[in-house]
C-alpha cells in the first residue's frame, strides 16, 4: 500500500497543529511555531517501540524492534508516498498506541487501514 505521512497533523477544530521548534538563527538558539507533520510523529513512535507488540521470546521481540528501526528510517527518509508491505502497516498501527490523544492515534491510522 503507498502512503504519504508528509501531512500535517490537525487540531480537534480542524487547524493545523503547530509546535514550537528550537532552531538557530543568526549564531543564537530561538524558538518558532513549525506545523507538526505525521511524518515525525510516526517516525518517533516506531523509534521509541512503546506500543510494539511483544511475543514474550528475545530473539523474536528483538527482530521486530530492529525492523521497527529500520522502518522508522525508510520513514524519516521518506519525501512523499512510500511503499508499505502489510506487516509495516501493523507496525505503524501498533507504533501509534503511544500516543494518549485519540486524535493523533486516528489520524495515523486513518493513513494506513483504508477501512477506518
Amino acid at each position: 500500500m503507498k502512503v504519504n505521512f508528509h501531512i500535517i497533523l490537525k487540531e480537534f477544530d480542524g487547524t493545523d497543529a503547530v509546535e514550537d521548534k528550537k532552531v538557530m538563527q543568526d549564531g543564537r538558539v530561538v524558538m518558532v511555531k513549525s506545523p507538526v507533520i505525521i511524518n515525525d510523529l510516526v517516525g518517533k513512535a516506531l523509534y521509541n517501540g512503546g506500543g510494539l507488540e511483544r511475543a514474550g521470546k528475545a530473539n523474536v521481540d528483538d527482530d521486530y524492534r530492529f525492523k521497527a528501526y529500520k522502518l522508522c528510517q525508510k520513514i524519516i527518509a521518506s519525501t512523499g508516498e512510500i511503499d508499505l508491505s502489510p506487516e509495516e502497516l501493523v507496525m505503524i498501527k501498533q507504533a501509534a498506541t503511544i500516543y494518549s490523544a485519540a486524535g493523533v492515534y486516528a489520524q495515523i491510522v486513518e493513513l494506513v487501514d483504508t477501512g477506518k
